[in-house]
């Protein structure tokens, strides 16, 4: 060690023995914000698993990931506070040393706001119809702040005493976090007002319910962000920062499994709604010609043997699609384009069909369906 590291070890033993609140404070207070958040997680990916076995392999996948990195935090923070306030107390050489319990404390909260941002990424790729410009630019973004949170990371663990350089990587990895939060948010306050019509209370109830839960779900880690990002840069002499980087990452968890723990109380509230007016209407199905005669699609065999493809369709349940202008079947005439429910069945004199209009609400379906 040269003598100017050891004169800036010295400086900082200096700064921080005079104020022990704010620096032992943030770890003992992190650490129990720690434990209960661990234990809310696993009350939350309880119930998850419980209430949807039918969830895709991803989405399952993703919240086992964030448990596994969950439990694995919850350890190193434990293991953290147990150096401050028993093995290293008092003892301010040692503590303002940083060991690998320090510097894996970004990556381990930049992993688990990576892995909540990764699922509102889809969302809102989802709400966009599928979108890929702005799939791709939030993968981009968050991939990009979670490679920063490891280049900040290895700084600590490398050059511990260059804070300017720490400084460098921190505030764009944490910009970013807060401009994704933003930008989700923003793409499904949008598309989600766009998607009320007036046409069904219960779903524009919903729709409203499923808004509020988007913001109560980002807004707290996004303040936690922030005020991570304020105190790193205003408040040098001692560890306040360290007590939001440690909750962020928690929060942003929060937010995901709320977001997908509340589907049940939607879906409730959708499967409450009462019935939407429907127009029936009946279509005379056109005739054909083959070599042998002519026959109609009524029959089940035409004369060479074939037989028609509506002669076995009899769908009995109901599905949320869209009309096709090249059906041949006369619809009721709808105000403006929207979702429609199609119930068809073959009868030998023709085809019925129901027409029911809907809410242009496919992609809050598409969200309820993760």
């Amino acid at each position: 060690m040269s003598q100017s590291d050891a004169n800036i070890i010295q400086y900082a033993v200096s700064i921080y023995s005079k104020d022990p609140n704010g620096v032992l404070g943030p770890w003992i207070v992190g650490a129990l914000a720690d434990a209960f958040f661990m234990g809310l997680l696993w009350t939350q990916v309880t119930n998850y698993y419980q209430w949807f076995p039918r969830d895709s392999k991803w989405i399952k996948g993703l919240v086992a990931l964030i448990t596994i990195i969950s439990c694995v935090k919850f350890f190193q923070s434990c293991y953290t506070t147990w150096l401050k306030f028993v093995t290293e107390f008092g003892d301010w050489l040692r503590i303002v040393n940083i060991g690998w319990e320090i510097y894996m404390i970004p990556v381990f909260g930049q992993a688990l706001s990576f892995c909540a941002q990764l699922f509102f990424s889809w969302r809102c790729f989802t709400l966009m119809r599928r979108n890929w410009y702005i799939l791709a630019f939030l993968l981009m973004s968050i991939t990009t702040s979670f490679a920063l949170s490891i280049v900040v990371g290895y700084r600590y663990a490398t050059d511990q005493l260059n804070s300017s350089a720490i400084q460098k990587f921190s505030a764009p990895q944490l910009a970013l976090n807060i401009i994704n939060d933003l930008l989700i948010s923003a793409i499904v306050t949008v598309r989600l007002t766009q998607s009320r019509s007036g046409f069904n209370a219960t779903t524009d109830t919903a729709l409203k319910r499923l808004l509020a839960i988007t913001w109560g779900a980002g807004i707290p880690p996004t303040i936690s962000a922030t005020l991570d990002m304020i105190t790193f840069f205003t408040m040098p002499r001692n560890l306040v920062h360290v007590l939001f980087n440690m909750l962020t990452g928690r929060l942003y968890v929060f937010s995901m499994m709320y977001a997908l723990n509340s589907r049940a109380s939607i879906r409730t509230m959708l499967n409450q709604a009462p019935a939407l007016p429907s127009h029936e209407i009946t279509a005379t199905t056109p005739r054909f010609r083959s070599r042998r005669g002519s026959s109609s699609f009524g029959d089940d065999v035409d004369p060479d043997g074939w037989t028609h493809p509506l002669s076995s369709i009899k769908v009995e349940t109901e599905k949320v699609t869209l009309y096709s202008q090249d059906r041949d079947i006369p619809v009721p005439h709808l105000s403006r384009p929207q979702s429609v429910a199609f119930k068809v069945s073959a009868y030998e004199t023709g085809s019925r069909v129901s027409v029911m209009p809907r809410d242009s609400t496919d992609d809050f379906l598409y969200i309820l369906s993760l």
